[in-house]
Parts: structure tokens; sequence; C-alpha cells
């Protein structure tokens, strides 16, 4: 049978979905990466889509946030326990979410560019990870990029008049801002970052975050 069906992008994206469900960074990743190496093999045989990244980073993005909650939830080896500790497993999760948006954004043919769940799965990453203040240092980063992502899809909509629309549906179907509300931010990744400074007593950065939704 494998010489007849081989596995296809709806098959490869459930799978990485239910590890991401699982806050399993490191299985939806491996699978994410069997998605890539069929890309081109086949004509029922897909590379990663930004579908499947964003399930991944977001895999990753509950591992920082699970062991934030409970250690105990936090994958770990008997081996790795003695050389890291739960804080710097929860950074490398950060770490990991941002290296596959990193990957999205140098795909040479422009089809897996990040969107704003992209940014905001990374953004929550570092907001609620253990790596504390630097990991909010990181998302504030990332959040003024989506901003400015954000504005710039709008001023380049807004500069072709008539054709807005049309220009709108070619950037949903390449992946950038292919969400209805293109690069804009949500209010869950503002308030994600409110309750993580509020969480490390940092009212005022708090409220400066308030000051931009």
């Amino acid at each position: 049978l494998k010489t007849m069906f081989r596995p296809n992008e709806m098959g490869y994206a459930t799978v990485i979905d239910s590890y991401s469900r699982n806050g399993d960074g490191p299985n939806a990743e491996r699978i994410l990466q069997l998605m890539k190496g069929q890309y081109g093999v086949g004509s029922n045989n897909n590379g990663a889509n930004v579908v499947a990244y964003n399930a991944a980073i977001t895999a990753w993005a509950r591992s920082t946030s699970r062991a934030s909650s409970n250690p105990k939830d936090f994958p770990t080896s008997p081996a790795s326990m003695n050389n890291l500790s739960v804080t710097s497993k929860s950074k490398s999760a950060a770490l990991s979410a941002e290296r596959l948006l990193q990957e999205m954004r140098n795909e040479p043919t422009g089809r897996l560019q990040p969107d704003v769940i992209s940014y905001s799965a990374v953004i929550s990453a570092y907001a609620t990870c253990l790596d504390q203040p630097h990991g909010l240092e990181r998302a504030n980063d990332l959040l003024h990029e989506l901003e400015d992502l954000a504005v710039r899809e709008h001023l380049e909509s807004s500069s072709r008049g008539r054709d807005a629309r049309r220009y709108e549906t070619r950037s949903i179907g390449v992946g950038g801002g292919r969400h209805p509300y293109g690069f804009r931010p949500n209010p869950v990744v503002y308030n994600t970052m409110i309750q993580s400074y509020a969480n490390i007593g940092d009212a005022s950065s708090a409220e400066a975050i308030l000051d931009r939704m």
C-alpha cells in the first residue's frame, strides 16, 4: 500500500495539529520536517504550508506555557534534566517557535510567508516562557514588527484604491496576511502580553501595551 498511497497535505497537517493541541513541540516539528521532505515528490505529496507551520509554532508556544504552569508536563528525559533547568527548556521552546518563523520568512519562493497567526504564536511563546523579562522584551519587539506589517498592509491597500480588494485576495492566496483581518493583531495577543507583564509586577509596561490596543 505504501507504493499506492502517500500522506498528503491534510494528513500531515492533522497530525501536526494533534501534537500541537498537546503542546508537544518536538513531535509537531518532527512531522513538519517529514512534510517538508515530501514536497515535489509525486502528485499526492505536498511540502509544508503556512497552516502546518503555524500549528508547529503553536505547539512550541504551548510547550512554554505548559512548562510555566506545571514543570512535570514539559517533555524531559533523565539525561537532559541534569543539564537543563525548566527555565532553559521553556526558553528553548520559545526560540524553536521563532526559528520556524524565520524558516517561513526565508523560504525562497515566498509561498510560506508568515501571517498574523504565525507572529502571534511566537509572541505568545516569548511572553509566557519562564525566561523573563528577556522573553517579554523579544515578544514586544515582535509585536512592534507585526504592528508595522499591519500598517504597511493597510497603506498599500489604501493606495490601490479600487484595486484594494483585488490586492487583498491575492495576498490571502500567497499566505502573507492570509487571515481575514490581514496582519492586524487581535486582542488575545495584547492581553497575553498584559497578563505576562502583570505576572512579573511590571504594571507600567502592562499599561503601555493597553494603550497600544
